[in-house]
């Protein structure tokens, strides 16, 4: 599914400003979910608590109601200001972020990410690399294992060598490597 995408008008000649982030949540299991009422959101101690509350609901919130105040106030931007919400973000994130700004769906001069930050302004976050690797093997019986090749033990002599040389990348100045 592709993002929900809102956009605030300016008058034109100013920067863009993006915000938002994903409103999917982490697969559940309902035998280790920890909140009374499972999927039910409840009040505990002033605290909202439920399904995807903090992750990201709760960021989300935040962004709409930035855009309405906007609005309600009539104050006259320069540029636009766009709120994006992506569904897929916790399954590899497809159609996420990345996609829009790789397709250039969404071009903004900055983006602000609602996600949890424990109220604290994150101005960079590390990522990571995703690799996926087919390792053949030739099937030996157990009795003259010899006659085969084990494509888990190659694997785990794959997993050792990209562990000693690493993945290349360039060091960012705020995050280092």
């Amino acid at each position: 599914s592709l993002p929900h995408m809102l956009i605030a008008g300016g008058t034109g000649g100013g920067k863009t400003l993006a915000m938002g982030g994903h409103y999917d949540v982490v697969a559940a299991d309902e035998t280790t979910w920890e909140t009374e009422g499972g999927f039910v959101p409840t009040v505990k101690d002033g605290n909202l608590i439920g399904r995807g509350a903090a992750d990201m609901k709760g960021g989300l919130a935040c962004c709409f109601m930035a855009l309405k105040a906007l609005k309600e106030c009539d104050i006259k931007l320069k540029g636009n200001v766009q709120f994006v919400a992506t569904v897929d973000e916790e399954i590899g994130s497809p159609y996420g972020m990345s996609y829009l700004a790789e397709n250039k769906i969404i071009a903004p001069d900055f983006f602000i990410n609602a996600e949890q930050t424990e109220m604290k302004i994150v101005v960079a976050y590390k990522g990571c690399a995703w690799m996926e690797v087919k390792v053949k093997g030739v099937t030996a019986h157990g009795s003259k294992p010899h006659l085969g090749v084990n494509a888990v033990v190659n694997a785990a002599k794959l997993i050792y060598m990209l562990d000693k040389k690493g993945v290349e990348f360039t060091p960012d100045p705020l995050l280092g490597n």
